[in-house]
């Protein structure tokens, strides 16, 4: 321990060399002159004792925004100024420190270094050490900061979904991104006409804003965006859309080609419909009326030469006859009639394993002059009743 200074200055410094734990105490300054002897014991002073260094202290001077000039310093604590610490940063190698003294009578030493900020310092870091000097060696502190640089809009860019040459009609979605501090408060959307006559002179309209821009691809054309914040703007490269090669020389509006497609396709649609109707769907009434008519004429035939008394009623059958008027008995003739069911309604027939015939009478007009030397002449209709078909037989 050594006490330097002057007192009548007003001056009284006490050093303490080999510092340890066991200086670790309260003191009192003391005056003694001879037999005079006063001690300061209601202005104590403690004295504690760390393991550890200070850490420095950096500080920025000013705004730190884009372009401005600011000041950093790295201060330490110097308990000896003797042997101040000694202080390095990832600044600027080799900086000269300064010990300063404060009007507390405290003792600091500092390195400084001036930064123009660009938008590069932003999230920096600023790393700064304290090494200092202690019995069998050096103790070493350190602290960091971490810079906030505002600037305007930067690395404003553009991209296209989906890439490529695009078809007439597509959905097509724009992203504009840029990187600002304080972030990009707005995105706006340009477009200019692609113009072969004009190109280079077409004036941006503004056609949409935010950060993406989505719409249906109808017309080439130039595309770009905007970024804006409070510190300014930046506009992206130009983003050209183009029609795809195969498409380029159609001049049809692909909304007349898709009107034209569906109206084909809904026709198709209904002519096969009515198609199927017509063929597939014929009434009943209409199928029925032409078979009857074919059996009626095939049965006719099959039964020409057939004599009159070869047909007999049965007797389990209901039999109907029909009397005609007397004529010769040598001009004896077969007569056929016509028979149409076309507007007979169709009966249920149950399935049974015998089909009874069904007879009805047939008044021929023609038969009025014609008689029968020993009885009548009959004419007998038998019907046959089938699931599938009716058949008529007609005999005179």
């Amino acid at each position: 321990m050594n006490v330097t200074g002057n007192l009548t200055n007003q001056d009284c410094t006490t050093m303490f060399y080999n510092l340890s734990q066991e200086h670790q105490d309260q003191y009192f300054f003391r005056v003694q002159i001879s037999n005079f002897k006063a001690t300061a014991v209601c202005d104590a002073l403690q004295i504690n004792v760390t393991d550890s260094p200070w850490s420095p202290i950096i500080t920025v001077s000013g705004a730190q925004t884009e372009t401005q000039v600011v000041t950093v310093t790295c201060s330490a604590v110097t308990p000896c100024p003797s042997a101040p610490p000694r202080l390095t940063w990832n600044l600027h190698q080799d900086s000269a420190s300064v010990t300063e003294s404060s009007p507390n009578g405290t003792f600091t030493t500092k390195i400084t270094h001036n930064i123009t900020l660009t938008h590069a310092h932003d999230r920096s870091t600023i790393k700064c050490n304290a090494l200092y000097p202690v019995t069998g060696g050096d103790k070493m502190a350190d602290s960091n900061i971490t810079l906030s640089v505002f600037y305007g809009p930067k690395n404003t860019s553009v991209v296209v979904s989906p890439p490529g040459p695009l078809s007439a009609g597509q959905s097509v979605t724009l992203s504009c991104s840029s990187r600002a501090q304080p972030p990009v408060q707005r995105f706006t959307w340009f477009r200019r006409s692609s113009s072969s006559g004009s190109s280079g002179s077409q004036t941006p309209v503004n056609v949409s804003a935010g950060h993406t821009y989505s719409f249906n691809f109808t017309a080439q054309g130039d595309y770009y965006c905007v970024a804006f914040n409070a510190l300014g703007n930046k506009s992206s490269p130009v983003i050209s859309l183009t029609l795809r090669e195969d498409l380029i020389d159609l001049n049809v509006p692909w909304e007349i080609i898709l009107g034209a497609a569906v109206g084909i396709l809904v026709a198709l649609c209904i002519g096969l419909f009515v198609w199927c109707v017509k063929v597939k769907c014929k009434r009943p009434e209409d199928t029925q009326q032409d078979t009857i008519e074919q059996e009626v004429d095939d049965t006719a035939q099959n039964e020409e030469g057939k004599e009159a008394s070869n047909v007999k009623p049965d007797n389990e059958t209901t039999e109907q006859t029909v009397r005609g008027s007397q004529a010769p008995p040598t001009n004896t003739s077969i007569h056929y009639a016509e028979i149409n069911f076309s507007k007979l309604r169709r009966k249920e027939v149950p399935n049974t394993h015998k089909q009874e015939p069904v007879y009805a009478n047939i008044q021929d007009p023609k038969a009025e002059d014609i008689s029968v030397e020993d009885g009548y002449e009959c004419l007998y209709a038998k019907v046959k009743k089938s699931a599938q078909a009716l058949t008529a037989d007609c005999v005179v």
